[in-house]
């Protein structure tokens, strides 16, 4: 009787041929899983944006756009997440939960790729559930009409999210510019 069988050797050069296939399509699955990270990083601003519209409108109210400031892991303290929150009656008061961006995403906070914080870095410090002491923020502020609070030129309104790797290395080429319209509110994205 003559059995059929895989022997040793063919299944050793088996196993290589998988863990060396394996090996070679990480960084490629790394690299899609990061730009999947920054584009929903980028929406995710940008609908932060819209939405304060949308309440300041509707609610006939100021609404802030906090750029919250969190540590993660290891790394350095960075905007990683948008809370809106409502003026109404000379008070504040929290519209929506904190939105984290995307692990490993933020939002760059020099002012060559975002030129936003010239007039809005470090406004004050809040309590941020599951920090320890308080975070800083950043604020823009979006009125009724749509008018989005400093005032300041078109070119200068706009944020850049990046992956956070790309800070240490100081080259950025992936990234999403979201600008805001001053006079409207209104969001644009963009993407190289």
């Amino acid at each position: 009787m003559n059995r059929r069988a895989f022997t040793l050797i063919e299944l050793m050069i088996t196993i290589s041929i998988m863990v060396l296939l394996a090996s070679m399509s990480i960084p490629a699955f790394r690299g899609m899983m990061e730009n999947a990270n920054l584009s929903q990083g980028g929406q995710l601003v940008a609908s932060q944006i819209n939405l304060a519209r949308q309440i300041a409108s509707a609610r006939n109210c100021n609404v802030e756009v906090r750029l919250i400031q969190l540590p993660a892991v290891n790394t350095d303290i960075r905007y990683r997440a948008l809370q809106l929150w409502a003026v109404t009656g000379g008070k504040l008061a929290p519209v929506t939960r904190l939105a984290p961006l995307p692990t490993g995403i933020i939002i760059a906070d020099d002012r060559q790729r975002s030129p936003i914080f010239e007039r809005i870095a470090d406004t004050d410090t809040m309590p941020v559930g599951g920090q320890t002491g308080d975070c800083a923020y950043a604020m823009l502020q979006v009125t009724p009409s749509g008018r989005v609070s400093p005032a300041m030129d078109m070119n200068q309104m706009f944020f850049t999210v990046i992956p956070e790797r790309a800070v240490d290395r100081g080259d950025f080429p992936n990234y999403v510019i979201v600008q805001i319209q001053p006079d409207t509110g209104t969001e644009l994205i963009y993407r190289p």
